[in-house]
């Protein structure tokens, strides 16, 4: 008898294709087992935190972290986690070759992290030694972006606990590593062309504005800077360009190449009371929302 959840494998998990395949081209789903139930205090086993890497699945299950080609031989323990204890254990992203997880903590009022790198290998599989804040009573930062074999992550202000600062790993020691404390993220981080760029405040939140960070310099950048604009919002990377909402108040269309010459405003538009716009990457096309009367 099976025990806990079960992990299914498709032929087209984490495929490319742009269409879907006739009916008679897929596979039966089919158990992959090695799922078993934690013991009480741990996270429940459920395949949840999942992602694609070297043609493999790398996914949580309980305390435990497995990767599966699909098979039963081709399924195997990566690592025992959440010693001593967490409550989740979550996928952070992946690149081509390494994928980052963490180990989430929550208490009565902090959520900590711990960073957890792997490729798909028990040996390659290993934690991070420092420990994060990340949220604070219902603040939380949750933004992570990988960029080769690094992993860019916001944490808690060291300053100001309603705020997010910036942060790098490579999962060892001596790879983890700060950047400005002072530069402020807010949203998500992009990644485009190598380097990570967020919307945020610098410089005693006299500046607002377009940042780039750069796990080989060390260094954030100010793109373009908006003195004048009450919010920035919805950072999309779309065909290698760029897209937010920006100034006149929050109702522009704007475009970057991540120089500042190349951001750009391209539209105005009107947006209802209450109502909030949107940024997506469809087809390779940006698509938003807003208000055409």
């Amino acid at each position: 008898m099976v025990r806990g959840p079960v992990l299914f494998s498709l032929l087209v998990c984490f495929g490319v294709a742009a269409q879907t395949p006739p009916a008679a081209a897929l596979r039966q789903p089919r158990l992959v087992p090695g799922i078993e139930d934690p013991v009480p205090w741990s996270p429940p086993a459920s395949p949840a935190a999942m992602v694609g890497l070297r043609g493999e699945v790398v996914y949580a299950a309980g305390r435990d972290l497995w990767a599966s080609d699909g098979t039963t031989a081709g399924t195997r323990l990566l690592a025992s986690l959440c010693e001593p204890y967490c409550n989740e254990i979550v996928a952070l992203g992946q690149g081509e070759d390494v994928a980052f997880f963490a180990e989430l903590t929550r208490g009565y009022d902090f959520t900590s992290l711990r960073v957890v790198r792997t490729d798909g290998t028990a040996a390659g599989t290993f934690r991070a030694p420092a420990t994060f804040y990340v949220g604070y009573y219902h603040y939380a930062c949750t933004s992570a972006a990988v960029v080769g074999e690094r992993l860019y992550f916001s944490t808690l202000s060291r300053d100001n606990n309603s705020f997010c600062e910036l942060w790098s790993s490579d999962g060892t020691a001596a790879g983890t590593v700060s950047f400005d404390p002072d530069i402020l993220v807010e949203g998500g981080l992009v990644p485009l062309g190598g380097e990570v760029y967020f919307l945020g405040y610098g410089h005693g939140f006299t500046t607002r504005g377009l940042w780039r960070a750069s796990a080989e310099t060390g260094r954030i950048e100010l793109v373009r800077g908006f003195h004048d604009s009450p919010n920035l919002s919805h950072l999309t990377a779309v065909g290698g360009r760029l897209f937010f909402f920006g100034p006149p108040a929050s109702r522009g269309l704007w475009t970057s190449d991540g120089t500042a010459s190349g951001t750009l405003s391209l539209a105005r538009f009107a947006v209802s009371a209450g109502a909030q716009p949107l940024l997506a990457d469809l087809g390779g096309r940006a698509w938003f929302v807003a208000d055409g009367g």
